[in-house]
């Protein structure tokens, strides 16, 4: 697994980047497109997985190795949530967060309930048996998935523009094989599960992507949490503001 920053880390200790300011702004540029592009989609993945526990609760496997392992995918999808809120500076920009994630939340769960079906259907003609609770746990690996690839092409269209990848703010990348390993215990005897295989589940994860990670869809649901935190909109207008002074000097 590439450890993004590792390149940025060396260059800094070799002394080949010499315009610390422009690091520090591109570095802050990066983190800002990953928390508005890449971070709610982990959100919703994470969600789905609770769907799943549900589903196990109601159908009475929760227990054992399925309640351990979903436990421990929960946990750390969770934690690499907290994270991602933790990163802000202040109360106002937690606030900011969270409400960015709620609102992301109603926008993207919408988006992602047209990869159910396709992937319920999937999974039935693999002969999978805990419909429900597999459908809900591949609707969770497919997005995770997504989000990694989006993550990936952000990193090197960084790399292309600035010489270097930067730092994550939280790293959920194996979130995905716990998932898998959480399928596994589930439906210890099914066959592997490739989601891009499938014609429809295809149709319905390029539909999510047009959808998900369009600069429209993160701007409006930007737009939305700003207009519920003032004090965070009117930060952003100072800085907007500073940064055209500084361009007309």
């Amino acid at each position: 697994m590439i450890h993004y920053g590792e390149d940025l880390k060396e260059k800094l200790r070799l002394g080949l980047i010499k315009d610390l300011e422009a690091a520090t702004h591109n570095i802050a540029e990066a983190r800002s497109e990953w928390l508005l592009r890449i971070a709610p989609v982990y959100n919703v993945a994470s969600l789905w997985l609770s769907d799943a526990v549900d589903y196990a609760k109601k159908s009475g496997i929760y227990r054992f190795g399925v309640k351990h392992s979903m436990k421990f995918a929960d946990r750390y999808i969770e934690n690499g949530i907290k994270e991602v809120v933790r990163y802000a500076k202040d109360s106002d920009g937690r606030k900011f967060l969270l409400d960015f994630f709620d609102n992301s939340e109603s926008v993207l769960r919408a988006n992602t309930q047209g990869l159910y079906y396709p992937i319920y259907n999937y999974i039935s003609k693999l002969g999978f048996h805990r419909l429900d609770i597999c459908a809900a746990l591949g609707v969770s690996l497919a997005v995770a998935e997504l989000a990694i690839k989006a993550e990936s092409q952000l990193q090197d269209k960084w790399r292309e523009a600035w010489g270097y990848t930067v730092p994550l703010i939280a790293d959920m990348r194996k979130f995905p094989d716990l998932l898998r390993n959480v399928i596994a215990v589930v439906e210890p005897n099914a066959a592997p599960v490739g989601l891009s295989d499938d014609k429809s589940c295809l149709i319905a994860m390029n539909t999510f992507i047009a959808k998900a990670f369009s600069v429209t869809t993160s701007e409006a649901v930007e737009g939305e949490a700003l207009a519920r935190n003032p004090a965070i909109r009117r930060e952003l207008d100072r800085e907007a503001l500073r940064e055209a002074k500084s361009n007309t000097d």
